[in-house]
């Protein structure tokens, strides 16, 4: 191969070497800005599972607040509020997520939030609705009742009827009894006070039945008949009061339960997630260390490449100059008969043709020169005479 092409050669190597390393840089660099981009993507949704947790904790202390002052239905409002923007987090939520284990957590959890919203808002009805009965219902027909009762014993006392004033009496104590429960369970709404009223309010009917026996009067008979219908009103109310409760019992534990599952969802995603971080800041670490690799070895590739052709192609013109410089010293010093030993080809070998076939040359212009010489002074030519001539003959062998 002549230096030309070596040096072509060299430069298409070393081309190709930076090229590749080149690639190698862009791939690591992409790989490591693709896991960056991917690394910001789980870290976005873990700040989105805990806001998920940590709305549920928000809105389970607004429906607590709610139950302990339920004439203020901006609790209830606050609640709702906080639901739709975890259901807006888990939309978010869904939009950037890949893996099949975190789509399935997110569409839980919105699915969740939706039923949540939904509960919140027969919750909130159904609350409405039971305090509406315990205030302008049952109070007003227990108070019906208390005023019969006084009355059917004010009755007896005037006909001096000493049975129905205990019996009334017996009554009015239990009347007590229940309105304290009563009034009790509108405010705790347990199934424990609720089962409670419902005892003491058969106990009440039980005594109010009992004054049947023992009035007799005729403005004590009006008077029970009055207090027998406020009692069926007020046991009427009482019953439905207690449904309404059951009712908001099966709600509220629907909602315990939905947000407990909401929760553990939010809690699972983050625990995926950090699975993945983990996961993802390993594959990063190991895919630079990868690229680093790559490019150390490329670059160490290309540098002994580098070094071994420079070194060839410096050895070859060395080779070439050394040869050559030794080829004019020996002409100049009239020893024709040196050779250079070079076999390069191409433009360098052209020229180095042409630097052999110079000592032919001078050989020839020195013999003509030495035949002249010996001309003239053999007389056979004249030296002034034929001055000119020797002199074109010269510039002819030369030209």
């Amino acid at each position: 191969m002549t230096t030309k092409y070596k040096i072509i050669v060299s430069f298409v190597v070393m081309t190709v070497i930076i090229g590749g390393v080149s690639v190698l840089g862009y791939v690591s660099l992409d790989t490591a800005s693709s896991s960056f981009m991917e690394y910001r993507r789980l870290a976005r949704l873990d700040v989105i599972a805990s806001d998920i947790v940590a709305g549920q904790h928000q809105a389970a202390a607004a429906m607590r607040q709610f139950r302990l002052e339920p004439h203020k239905p901006e609790h209830m409002d606050a609640v709702v509020r906080i639901l739709l923007d975890d259901r807006k987090l888990a939309e978010e939520a869904l939009t950037i997520m890949q893996a099949p284990e975190t789509i399935a957590l997110g569409d839980s959890i919105k699915k969740g939030t939706d039923d949540q919203i939904g509960l919140d808002e027969s919750y909130k009805v159904t609350m409405t609705d039971f305090m509406d009965l315990y205030n302008k219902t049952v109070q007003p027909n227990n108070r019906a009742v208390g005023a019969e009762l006084a009355a059917v014993a004010e009755m007896s006392a005037e006909a001096g009827n000493v049975p129905a004033l205990l019996t009334t009496a017996l009554a009015l104590k239990d009347l007590a009894w229940y309105r304290s429960a009563v009034s009790r369970f509108a405010f705790t709404r347990t199934p424990g006070d609720a089962k409670y009223t419902l005892e003491l309010l058969d106990a009440l009917n039980k005594a109010v039945a009992a004054l049947s026996g023992s009035v007799v009067s005729e403005k004590g008979l009006v008077a029970l008949a009055k207090l027998t219908t406020a009692m069926g009103a007020a046991d009427k109310a009482t019953r439905t009061m207690v449904d309404k409760g059951k009712e908001m019992d099966e709600v509220l534990a629907s909602l315990v339960s939905l947000s407990r599952k909401v929760s553990k969802d939010g809690i699972d995603l983050n625990r995926q997630i950090t699975v993945l971080r983990g996961r993802m800041g390993t594959e990063t670490l190991q895919s630079n260390e990868r690229g680093q690799k790559a490019m150390l070895a490329g670059s160490a590739v290309g540098m002994a490449l580098a070094v071994l052709m420079s070194l060839a192609i410096v050895v070859g013109l060395v080779r070439v100059l050394r040869d050559t410089g030794g080829f004019a010293d020996a002409v100049a010093a009239g020893r024709f008969d040196h050779q250079i030993k070079t076999r390069e080809k191409g433009e360098i070998g052209g020229m180095i043709a042409a630097m052999r076939r110079i000592p032919d040359v001078l050989q020839t212009i020195v013999a003509d020169y030495l035949d002249l010489e010996a001309k003239i002074k053999a007389g056979l030519l004249d030296s002034t005479g034929d001055a000119e001539k020797i002199s074109g003959g010269f510039s002819t062998i030369i030209m």
